[in-house]
Formats: C-alpha cells, structure tokens, sequence
C-alpha cells in the first residue's frame, strides 16, 4: 500500500509534464533562460554557476551559486527538445526528491505514514498547479526538494544513517539552485547533525 500510494503520488507530476510537452510549452522569462543555460552544458562553453537573479536587474548583478540543475537537465532537454525535455527533466527531478522523502517517512513511521505523507504531497501538488510543478525557475524547483531534505534532516536527527547521504545531496543541490537556500540549509543540516 505504501509503495502504491507512493506511485499516486507521482502522477500529478508526470501528468503535469505529459500535458505540457502535448501543449507544446514554451518556456517565458526565468524559464527561457534556464532552459538556455541548459542548452549550453553540451557547448564549447558550459555553464559554471546559475542564472542571474532577476532581483539583481537594478544593483550589482549576481548569479545563484551553481549549475547543477542545469546539468540535470541537459540530457532530457538534448534528448526531447526543450517542448518536452523540460517537463520531463523536471517532473523527473521531482520524482526522485519525492520518492526519496516518502521512503524516508517509511523507515520513520512506517507504512501508514507513508501513506499519510503521500496523500499529503499529492494534496500539494494538486493546489500548487500543474504549471509550477515543471517549471524550472529556481524559486519553483526547489519546493519538492526542500520538502525532502527536511524529511531527510528529521531521519538524521532520529539517527538514520542512510538519511545523511540524501540530505546532503539534496541540500547540496538546494544551495545551489537557488541563493535563499544558502542560509537554511546548511543551518538545519547543522542542527540535525548535533542531534544525531
């Protein structure tokens, strides 16, 4: 049942992305830029850090720390287009963040909490709407991620072993892709640690 509920869980996501590469998505402002810096990973010169911030247009100019969503998407956007790659890289992205919380709520609390958690992230999902879910503007990527590295911070301060390498990895790509992460993340990873 868990494992069930886990894979309904998937399904606004992967609808989300079905429907938008059907409806031949056009990526607008941050979007089209993201998807730009995508298309460069396979150039001459591949992108080092993240976008420039838009917040950024009226002072000192300033890029997000890291291109690693960038990278993450670069083989779906080479492979399908950007029309297609897109959602699908994101709706990917997503699936795993999501997968990887749900199995952690599982070694926690067990199957019926991971139902529960399904249930309430497929709720997010459903209010959040379908185009926020693939869009891959930082400030909309990091939403699922987020959710699982504090999942992944309460397993670490439960002393979960498994649970340090997720949340280091999604922390790593949560400080990466968007710059107000760079303050939270490492201080609840910080916390859960001492905890541990």
């Amino acid at each position: 049942m868990a494992l069930a509920s886990a894979f309904i869980a998937l399904i606004p996501l992967w609808t989300a992305a079905i429907r938008a590469g059907h409806d031949h998505w056009e990526p607008t402002w941050d979007a089209a830029t993201t998807v730009a810096r995508v298309r460069d990973v396979f150039s001459a010169h591949p992108p080092l850090y993240g976008l420039v911030a838009s917040s950024s247009a009226s002072a000192d100019p300033y890029s997000y720390l890291g291109a690693t969503q960038f990278y993450l998407l670069a083989v779906p956007v080479r492979l399908f287009g950007s029309a297609w790659g897109t959602p699908l890289g994101m709706a990917a992205i997503q699936s795993v963040a999501l997968l990887a919380a749900l199995w952690l709520v599982h070694r926690r609390i067990g199957s019926r909490g991971a139902i529960l958690a399904s249930a309430i992230v497929a709720s997010l999902l459903l209010t959040l709407g379908s185009e926020f879910i693939i869009d891959p503007t930082p400030v909309q990527a990091v939403t699922l991620p987020f959710f699982t590295f504090l999942v992944a911070a309460w397993s670490v301060a439960c002393d979960d072993g498994p649970a340090i390498l997720i949340l280091a990895a999604v922390g790593n790509y949560l400080v990466l892709t968007h710059p107000a992460m760079a303050l939270v993340t490492p201080m609840t990873a910080a916390v859960a640690s001492i905890c541990w």
